[in-house]
């Protein structure tokens, strides 16, 4: 049985200026990341509300396994109600998430935000999926993997 020939057709717009909505897009994710407190703020406000240093890591590896679980559940929600909604519910998630880190006043209260945190709020699966949706995929990856160094 022959193999089957792929012809690539050469877009001659292809390696043109990118589209505008890939510059709101990264913009919005410059201001999003810029507003994103580190994962060590965290550890110390967890630290201050009575969790040992012992218990940090196991909470942080139970909390990158939910968020590992919750990934492909929300790939497939994107797929459904879309890109953007899905950027957005994540977004205002965060935003609740992070007044709860602000109002939490024991350990548990800390822990259960936490939880949501990796469980509804980060979306980069999504938002890259979303970046492939916005740009021709004949740009070049090399360029792609750059700007990608952005979001991540």
């Amino acid at each position: 049985m022959p193999k089957a020939e792929i012809k690539k057709i050469e877009n001659p717009d292809a390696k043109g200026k990118l589209p505008k909505a890939f510059y709101i897009f990264l913009i919005i994710i410059i201001v999003f990341t810029l507003g994103n407190s580190s994962d060590a703020f965290l550890i110390l406000r967890a630290k201050n509300l009575g969790i040992t240093l012992l218990e940090i890591p196991l909470v942080i590896a139970l909390f990158n396994l939910i968020y590992a679980a919750a990934a492909v559940p929300f790939g497939s929600l994107s797929d459904k109600i879309g890109r953007i909604p899905t950027l957005v519910i994540g977004w205002l998630a965060y935003a609740l998430v992070y007044l709860g880190f602000a109002l939490a006043t024991h350990a548990f209260n800390l822990v259960f935000v936490w939880f949501l945190r990796n469980l509804l709020c980060d979306k980069r699966g999504v938002s890259r999926a979303l970046l492939s949706d916005i740009v021709n995929p004949d740009h070049g990856a090399g360029r792609l993997e750059f700007m990608g160094w952005w979001w991540e």
